[in-house]
């Protein structure tokens, strides 16, 4: 940091202390998490303060000025800082994050839900605690009238937009769960909002620092809090339902099923919901989908190769721009990062393929 430039924070910063010297940082500008220690901490902090050079350098007495100069640039590239003076852009609320996938920020979930009240703790007890006791007894309570939950024409009575509009209403809840036991929890969730698929809009929940509980318990929570609460709204709907009848009956009995089979697609492990990030915590491998589609494209490649070498001649030079992988991994883990990778490309036209032999006649 020359001594003719200044800096400042950009708007849309989120830093929380997450213990053991260590701060989150999220930068909404680029819907990116960071994890810095406490020396690179108290850079940002004079920064933001507006300290002069020389201040900064004397509360930062573990760095050298030039160490101070390459972190000003890090953070410069990280989106956290920008050049005083400097037209920032305008923080955007819409992202595009995938093919025909959007997303668009509401609200922050830090200001929405303060951290560790009495509210949290209640909500969270009772969605992590109670939910599989009130669907069992739910499903326990229809034991004997099966055939009744199960029969097509219950389901195919119901309009459409009924169906679209439950299920808006079903997901805002599954993330509110999420919100709540993770905020219950002292983690940061820095934004709310609609994940929009093609037209079709869901709400989304980021807890990506989640990820930084030191404790796998506390982790499970925050990821099957949707589910447990999926679970819990089922319940609820089977008991009710037993003792109406008419519409009031099949409404409830329509909620009890789609919340069921949400919360069993959110457990399937080939798809980006939180049975994958599950999985994800429980083998301690970051970015598995990412990394098994990786050995997937590898392997086809390798085997595609071999059928257009001329003359039994190996090609010897590679496509410029091709990214060469840096990490050696055991013969059993790419074995096994192949098999779940083939399993992650298939889930989706197999399930669209099922679901177009069960609708034709």
């Amino acid at each position: 940091m020359s001594e003719e430039k200044r800096y400042r924070l950009s708007r849309g910063l989120n830093i929380m202390e997450i213990g053991q010297g260590r701060y989150s940082v999220y930068v909404e500008a680029k819907q990116k998490n960071y994890v810095i220690g406490e020396k690179e901490f108290q850079l940002i902090r004079g920064i933001e303060e507006n300290q002069t050079r020389e201040d900064i350098v004397r509360s930062c007495p573990d760095f050298s000025e030039e160490q101070i100069d390459r972190l000003t640039e890090i953070f410069l590239n990280m989106g956290v800082l920008i050049p005083e003076g400097a037209m920032e852009r305008k923080n955007r609320r819409f992202f595009r994050v995938g093919f025909l996938r959007y997303k668009l920020k509401l609200i922050s979930g830090n200001s929405f839900a303060q951290t560790k009240s009495w509210r949290l703790k209640i909500l969270s007890f009772i969605f992590l605690y109670t939910s599989l006791p009130v669907l069992g007894l739910g499903l326990w309570m229809w034991r004997d009238d099966r055939e009744a939950i199960l029969q097509p024409t219950l389901y195919l009575q119901c309009p459409f937009y009924f169906y679209f509009i439950l299920f808006f209403l079903i997901t805002v809840l599954h993330e509110f769960a999420h919100l709540t036991v993770t905020r219950n929890l002292g983690v940061s969730v820095p934004d709310l909002g609609l994940m929009i698929y093609g037209l079709y809009p869901v709400a989304y929940t980021n807890i990506s620092f989640s990820r930084l509980l030191p404790r796998r318990r506390d982790r499970m929570k925050c990821l099957f809090a949707g589910v447990l609460m999926n679970c819990l709204l089922g319940g609820l709907s089977l008991i009710a339902g037993r003792f109406l009848t008419g519409a009031g009956r099949s409404i409830l009995l329509v909620n009890a099923m789609l919340n069921i089979l949400l919360a069993a697609a959110n457990l399937v492990v080939f798809f980006k919901l939180d049975g994958y990030f599950v999985l994800q915590d429980l083998l301690g491998i970051p970015h598995l989908y990412e990394r098994s589609l990786e050995e997937v494209t590898q392997f086809f490649g390798t085997f595609f190769m071999k059928w257009i070498r001329r003359d039994d001649r190996a090609i010897s030079r590679m496509k410029a721009g091709v990214k060469v992988r840096q990490m050696n991994i055991a013969e059993e883990e790419r074995v096994f990062f192949c098999i779940y990778g083939l399993l992650c490309t298939l889930y989706i036209p197999m399930m669209a393929l099922s679901a177009i032999a069960v609708l034709i006649p």
